[in-house]
């Protein structure tokens, strides 16, 4: 899992990766842990991977079990940055899931459901058309039947 998540009391979400440019660049990867509120939520993870340019960047919202990506975007193209962005989303559905299991052994009365799925929309646009988005995501193992669809349980 990213970095030393555990037993950190920082409420921030932090790692370094190296991308896949000719002249690997190392990228760091943002989240506010403080967002991942019990039940439903959204958030957006950042990928740094120059102090001036705009991070890439993966929007999604949760409810339930489901959580949706509503938006990817990857200001470099095919050199890992969205996978990077896709492989850290499921580091905290992890953290999540961790947060949910130990609020239902505290409690009785109200349990919360991990997260079971990962689904969304392609977006094409910037150049990139569904195809190479469908390829993308197959890649990355979040297709299922032609579809935004990665099952988790």
């Amino acid at each position: 899992m990213g970095g030393d998540l555990e037993g950190n009391e920082r409420q921030m979400y932090l790692v370094k990766r190296l991308d896949q440019a000719a002249v690997p660049n190392e990228v760091e990867v943002t989240f506010d842990l403080a967002r991942l509120q019990l039940f439903q939520g959204s958030g957006q993870i950042n990928l740094m991977w120059s102090e001036i340019e705009k991070p890439s960047f993966l929007y999604f919202t949760y409810m339930d079990d489901e959580l949706v990506i509503e938006e990817l975007f990857s200001y470099r193209r095919r050199i890992g940055h969205g996978r990077i962005l896709l492989e850290s989303l499921l580091e905290l559905v992890q953290i999540y899931d961790m947060k949910v299991e130990n609020y239902n052994k505290q409690n009785s009365q109200v349990k919360f459901k991990q997260i079971t799925k990962i689904t969304g929309n392609m977006r094409e646009g910037g150049g990139i058309t569904h195809d190479e988005l469908k390829t993308f995501y197959r890649k990355c193992g979040f297709l299922k039947n032609n579809k935004l669809l990665k099952e988790l349980i």
